[in-house]
């Protein structure tokens, strides 16, 4: 066991892939701001600057897809790589018999490791955002307006209060929902074992 928790993760690179392009698409999504409005006051007051600011635009929103589409596939390949890792630990398991309850584990060798794809696919980029963005976000509003980032400074603990109210009741429905998948699992196990 001890060799075990020492186990390198099965996907750094992926990982690190998605984290670094989650950052560099906040640093974009700040700069596609300022690109905008700079072409819209441009265009509101004729300054002849105006093709600059549309190409800065274009180049914003380019970069802005290529970072999303090399998050999507590191995230895809970190998916993968996490997902078989997974499944040939649990179907391990569950073949040295090490299974007091056959049904959880057979839940988790299937539904349980497909879990893990939606979350490094789609969770991990939104997370990274999410704790980036925020903090990118309130700097520039610092830097550019001091009183308003004071105001938006101490609202902002409000959200993750929410968020935390948010998960602690999907949590107690996603642990529900496992319960009965698990129970179903085993009698479905059961079942099949007493066909013969």
């Amino acid at each position: 066991t001890s060799g075990r928790s020492a186990a390198p993760p099965p996907a750094p690179r992926p990982l690190a892939v998605v984290v670094a392009a989650g950052v560099l698409g906040a640093v974009l999504l700040i700069a596609q701001t300022y690109a905008v409005t700079g072409l819209l006051i441009s265009a509101i007051r004729d300054t002849g600057s105006v093709s600059g600011w549309a190409l800065a635009v274009v180049a914003v929103f380019a970069g802005r897809a290529v970072f999303g589409v090399v998050s999507d596939v590191a995230g895809a390949r970190a998916a993968g790589v996490v997902g078989a890792d997974l499944r040939r630990r649990v179907v391990g398991a569950i073949l040295r018999g090490r299974s007091e309850s056959s049904g959880s584990l057979s839940a988790l060798a299937t539904r349980g490791v497909s879990a893990a794809e939606p979350y490094l696919t789609r969770y991990v980029p939104a997370l990274v955002l999410a704790c980036v963005l925020p903090v990118m976000v309130l700097a520039v509003i610092v830097w550019t307006d001091p009183l308003s980032g004071l105001i938006v400074g101490l609202t902002l603990p409000l959200i993750p209060i929410f968020g935390v109210l948010v998960g602690l009741a999907t949590r107690d429905q996603a642990a529900s929902q496992w319960r009965a998948m698990s129970a179903l699992a085993g009698h479905f196990l059961d079942v099949m074992k007493g066909l013969p």
